[in-house]
């Protein structure tokens, strides 16, 4: 059996917060008596400025203060950003119920009230730092995994990605909702000099929904590359990610193929419309005519929609990252 979790208590620093100088006496006696060290504080105030600079393990808090009460020098203490997790323990005596209820929720830890034995304070306090140094543990392990995840997404992307062409007549915007984003955007273009583009929609979000990105991508790029019409193109994506995905993944996707002579064939499987902007003004609609890649084994014919374009218009493909986007108002964008 895996023994305890046992602190060091010598290297634990413990911030009383009291106004009282027998109630922060006979709290030293005790704090020491547990091999500890101790700073002091009059008031709330000056107990928040004590966290900020010595950065306790604990802190020791009464309620009733002058200039700044506990209940509002632990929310202060809570809201303070760059500091490690510091638990706080309420220490008073005489409080009424609902003084507690707020006590506790303006982000106190703990409550103990006087009189108490040492040994009731000595088991809290190793409690408590039990789970401050669980939370360490645990930040320490999320900061390492958005490292991982930082490097792992640059990998990904400059893999799915950098083949895309330069072209001035194409524009493109992307923010993930995570480190990874379920999305990706392809273009690339055929031995006849037309170009093909792709958007496509991973389900999910993070690492898991970005796996099918280089699958997709290197078959999207091999095929334009040696001329493949659109519709073969995505039926080999479909086989491909039909064998690789999990049955609860697939890929939703919009393709256009445009031609040197503003000719444009358009595929939407699963997607948001897509839309036909001219002059600011919606001229066509592309809906959704064909469920989202990797869910059929065996595709036939893929519908597809065919309109020349005239000068000034703009072909707008989007993603439902778009509709479900919130404004200030945590109010969707919508269609």
């Amino acid at each position: 059996m895996q023994p305890a979790y046992s602190p060091d208590l010598e290297n634990k620093l413990v911030l009383i917060v009291e106004d009282s100088p027998f109630n922060r006496s006979l709290l030293e006696q005790m704090v020491k008596r547990m091999g500890m060290r101790v700073a002091f504080a009059e008031n709330g105030r000056e107990g928040v400025e004590k966290v900020v600079s010595l950065h306790p393990d604990v802190v020791l808090m009464d309620i009733h203060m002058p200039e700044m009460d506990g209940i509002q020098a632990a929310g202060a203490i809570k809201r303070l950003k760059g500091l490690p997790y510091t638990p706080v323990m309420f220490v008073s005596s005489g409080i009424e119920l609902e003084e507690l209820r707020s006590a506790i929720e303006s982000g106190g830890d703990d409550y103990i009230q006087r009189p108490f034995p040492y040994e009731l304070l000595e088991a809290k306090i190793i409690a408590h730092l039990r789970m401050a140094e669980l939370y360490r543990q645990v930040t320490d392990f999320s900061e390492a995994r958005d490292r991982e995840e930082e490097i792992a997404e640059s990998v990904l992307t400059n893999a799915v990605e950098i083949g895309n062409i330069n072209a001035p007549n194409l524009e493109t915007y992307k923010q993930p909702a995570d480190v990874f984003s379920g999305d990706v955007v392809l273009t690339a273009r055929r031995p006849n000099g037309d170009i093909n583009i792709m958007l496509g929609d991973f389900t999910g979000h993070g690492l898991i929904a970005s796996i099918g990105a280089l699958p997709l991508s290197e078959t999207f790029r091999t095929m334009t590359a040696k001329g493949f019409s659109g519709s073969a193109i995505l039926k080999q994506i479909n086989s491909k990610m039909y064998r690789l995905l999990p049955t609860h993944m697939f890929v939703a996707l919009t393709m256009a193929t445009l031609t040197s002579e503003g000719m444009l064939t358009i595929w939407n499987l699963g997607l948001p419309d897509a839309y036909l902007i001219d002059n600011g003004r919606i001229a066509k609609r592309f809906t959704s005519t064909h469920p989202p890649l990797g869910i059929i084994k065996n595709l036939k014919e893929l519908p597809s929609e065919h309109v020349r374009l005239s000068e000034g218009q703009r072909l707008l493909v989007i993603s439902d990252g778009v509709i479900e986007a919130m404004n200030q108002d945590g109010e969707l964008y919508s269609e």
